[in-house]
């Protein structure tokens, strides 16, 4: 899961679920009430500077942040979570990415 924030050296609150439905199952034309979101996402914002979101854009911006820099970046409490991991596991930890490796 890509992360929505850019501020990366901020405590992490994260929780996730993922859930496959078939809107079809809901209600009839529920499928049409969705395309609601497309509809919303495209209306002009107020201030150009704070566009209008729908659910998904700051994960769908942060995807695509990640694809251009061809890494993850993660939190510090990503990293401490990791070390923790790993130390209990015993195993070899992540190596650090570093910018040179990837200009190289």
């Amino acid at each position: 899961m890509f992360s929505s924030r850019t501020d990366h050296d901020e405590r992490a609150n994260l929780g996730q679920c993922f859930v496959a439905v078939d809107p079809e199952h809901f209600a009839l034309g529920m499928r049409e009430r969705l395309q609601l979101m497309d509809t919303l996402g495209r209306l002009p914002a107020i201030d150009p500077t704070l566009p209008v979101l729908v659910l998904g854009d700051p994960e769908r911006w942060a995807e695509r942040e990640t694809r251009q820099v061809g890494f993850i970046r993660y939190t510090p409490d990503h990293i401490a979570s990791y070390r923790k991991l790993v130390a209990e596991l015993g195993v070899t930890p992540m190596e650090k990415f570093q910018q040179e490796k990837m200009e190289k």
